[in-house]
C-alpha cells in the first residue's frame, strides 16, 4: 500500500538538558520522528526514509512501526553509526548542542558515560561529501514514491543537494524543506539557493535565518529567499509562531502560536513541519497549514521524547485548530 506522506530525515538517540535544568538521558528522538509523529496527529499513513547504524536500538524501530508509522524506507546498516543527539536549552531561548561536559558540570551533573566522545549532532552536516547515513532518491521505496507529500527534514547538505532535486522524478508531491543549522551559513548560501527551486516551501528556522542573513527583519529575510527562488517561505519562529509568505502574493502572515504547558521543546519544529505538509496538501493555503503546523507542535512539547504525542487524534487536533481560528487568528504583517 502507498504511504501518502513521507518524511526524509534522521532517527537519534536524544540527551536533553531542558531549559528548567530537568536531564533526559537516551529518549527515542531524531527529526524524521518528530516530523512523522506531527504527520500522524492529520493522517494514518505516513513512511520514513532514513538509515541508522547496527548500534541503534531495534526495539525503537519497534515501537515506531507499533506507533503506526511505516518504516520499510528505514534502512539498518551493518556498522556502528553516530546518531546521538545533545541539546542544552539556554535561558535565553537559544540551544547549544556542543560539550555537554560543561552543560551538565554547571548543573552539579556528572557527564553520563553515554555521551562519551559525542562532539555534535550536526558533525559532517556542513560537508559536500556523502557519509554512510547520506541518502539518495534510491532509498525511497517504490510505495513512497506516490506520496501526496514529502518532507526533506534537517540533514546533511550532500543529501540534500541530491534528494531535493530528484523527487522532480517522482509523482510531482508537494515537498516542504527544512534545511539544516550545520550548514546554514553564508559559505553556503549558493547551496542552499540552488535547492529553493525545486521546493514548494521552505520552512527555516529565525536561527537559521539569522546564521544564514545576519540580524535583519524575518520578513526581509522571507522576501530575500523569495527573490531566490522559493515559492513560499515559512520562519519558525518558536513561542511566538510563524511567519507565514507566499511570492506570488507578496503577502507576510504571522500565525501565533498555540499557548501549550511546555514540557520538552525538542522536535517540536520538526513536528511543526509536518503538520504543515498535511494542512497544504489538503488545503492549498499555506496560512491555513501553518495552523495544522502549530497545533502539532503544540502537542509535542507538552510530552517528552519523539513518540510521546503520537496517540493523540485528530479529533483533538482539530478542536486546537478551531480554537487557534476563535482566538489567535492569523494576522497580515
Amino acid at each position: 500500500m502507498n504511504v501518502r506522506y513521507a518524511v526524509l530525515g534522521g532517527l537519534r538517540t536524544d540527551y536533553v538538558i531542558t531549559a528548567e535544568g530537568e536531564v533526559i538521558l537516551g529518549e527515542h528522538g531524531g527529526n524524521a520522528i518528530y516530523a512523522a509523529t506531527g504527520i500522524r496527529l492529520w493522517s494514518e499513513s505516513v513512511g520514513i526514509v532514513g538509515r541508522v547504524g547496527s548500534n541503534f536500538p531495534e526495539n525503537w524501530l519497534t515501537d515506531a512501526e507499533a506507533a503506526g508509522l511505516d518504516l520499510s524506507g528505514v534502512h539498518r546498516l551493518t556498522t556502528w553509526q553516530e546518531t546521538r543527539t545533545f541539546f542544552a536549552y539556554l535561558p535565553d531561548g537559544r540551544r547549544d548542542d556542543t560539550d555537554p561536559v560543561r552543560h551538565f558540570a554547571a548543573r552539579g551533573w556528572p557527564m553520563p558515560p553515554e555521551l562519551e566522545g559525542y562532539t555534535s549532532s550536526t558533525v559532517d552536516f556542513d560537508s559536500l561529501q556523502s557519509n554512510p547515513l547520506s541518502l539518495t532518491l534510491d532509498d525511497f521505496p517504490p510505495s513512497y514514491r506516490q506520496a501526496s507529500g514529502v518532507h526533506v527534514a534537517p540533514y546533511d547538505l550532500r543529501t540534500h543537494l541530491d534528494v531535493v532535486p530528484a523527487l522532480a522524478e517522482l509523482e510531482k508531491p508537494v515537498v516542504t524543506l527544512d534545511p539544516n543549522y550545520g550548514y546554514a551559513r553564508p559559505e553556503r548560501a549558493n547551496h542552499i539557493y540552488s535547492l529553493l527551486p525545486y521546493a514548494d516551501v521552505f520552512l527555516p528556522s529565525e536561527l537559521e535565518v539569522s546564521r544564514l542573513l545576519g540580524h535583519i527583519p524575518i520578513g526581509e529575510a522571507a522576501r530575500h529567499f523569495a527573490q531566490q527562488g522559493a515559492r513560499l517561505v515559512v520562519v519558525k519562529l518558536g513561542e511566538r509562531g510563524s511567519l507565514v509568505f507566499d511570492a506570488k502574493e507578496d503577502t507576510p502572515w504571522h500565525v501565533p502560536a498555540f499557548p501549550a504547558q511546555s514540557k520538552d521543546l525538542t522536535g517540536a519544529g520538526d513536528a511543526f513541519c509536518g503538520g504543515f505538509l498535511v494542512g497544504y496538501v489538503e488545503s492549498g493555503d499555506p496560512v491555513k497549514a501553518a495552523m495544522f503546523g502549530t497545533v502539532s507542535a503544540s502537542f509535542v512539547i507538552e510530552s517528552q521524547g519523539g513518540l510521546a504525542a503520537i496517540h493523540h487524534t485528530r479529533h483533538e487536533a482539530e478542536k486546537r485548530l478551531q480554537w487557534l481560528l476563535a482566538h489567535r487568528p492569523p494576522q497580515i504583517v
